[in-house]
C-alpha cells in the first residue's frame, strides 16, 4: 500500500508538471495581453490629455526641462491637414513617418535640447530633434500640387522641415496618373508611392 501510493503521488507530480508545461503558453499569452491593456489604457489617458499616444522621453524630459524660451512641441501637432484635403491624410503618414514625432525647439533652446538628447535613452517611436537653423537653411518654396501644400504649418521651424520633406513629392489622383507623371517623386491619396531612381 505504501508502495502504491508513493507510486501515485509520483505520477501526481508527473501530471502537475506536465499541466503546468502545458498552461504556461497561456499563462504567458494572459500576461501579454494585460500588458497590450495596460499600453493601450496610457495611450488613451494621453488622448484625453491631447497628448499624442506612445513613449516620448526626449519631448518628456524637454517639457519638464525648466526656463526654456518655448515649449518644445511634437511635428505632428504642429502640422494641419487643409480642411478639403483630407483625401491625403493616408500619403502624409506615409511620407512623415517617423518624423511626425520629430521635436521642434526655439533656436536658443536647441543646445540644451541637445544635452537633453545625449543623456536620454531612446523610446521605442524614435525620436528626432530639429535644428532650427539647418530647417531654416533648407526651406524652399514647395511645387505646385506638392504633399506640402496639402498642410497648414504655423510654425517657422516646423515649416520649412515639412516643406524639405514634402515639398517635392507630387500628388496625383490615380496609379494611371503616376505612371504617367514625370515627377521624380510623387503619390496617390491611398499612399501608392513612385521614386526614380538615383543616378549614384
Amino acid at each position: 500500500a505504501l508502495r502504491a501510493m508513493g507510486e501515485l503521488a509520483q505520477r501526481f507530480n508527473e501530471v502537475f508538471r506536465a499541466t503546468g508545461e502545458l498552461l504556461q503558453p497561456l499563462r504567458d499569452g494572459v500576461r501579454n495581453a494585460q500588458r497590450k491593456l495596460q499600453d493601450l489604457a496610457r495611450e488613451l489617458e494621453a488622448i484625453d490629455q491631447q497628448q499624442t499616444p506612445g513613449g516620448f522621453p526626449l519631448f518628456n524630459a524637454l517639457k519638464k526641462l525648466g526656463g526654456l524660451r518655448r515649449a518644445p512641441e511634437q511635428l505632428c501637432r504642429l502640422v494641419e491637414v487643409k480642411a478639403n484635403e483630407e483625401r491625403w491624410w493616408p500619403a502624409l503618414e506615409l511620407f512623415l513617418g517617423r518624423n511626425r514625432f520629430a521635436v521642434i525647439v526655439d533656436e536658443g533652446d536647441y543646445g540644451d535640447a541637445l544635452r537633453i538628447l545625449r543623456d536620454t535613452q531612446p523610446g521605442r517611436e524614435g525620436e528626432a530633434l530639429v535644428n532650427p537653423m539647418e530647417a531654416r537653411a533648407l526651406d524652399r518654396a514647395p511645387k505646385a500640387n506638392s504633399l506640402a501644400t496639402k498642410v497648414e504649418v504655423a510654425d517657422p521651424v516646423a515649416r520649412a522641415f515639412v516643406h524639405h520633406l514634402l515639398g517635392d513629392v507630387i500628388c496625383v489622383g490615380s496609379i494611371e496618373e503616376l505612371n504617367r507623371t514625370e515627377a521624380s517623386r510623387a503619390i496617390t491619396p491611398d499612399a501608392i508611392f513612385k521614386q526614380a531612381p538615383s543616378p549614384w
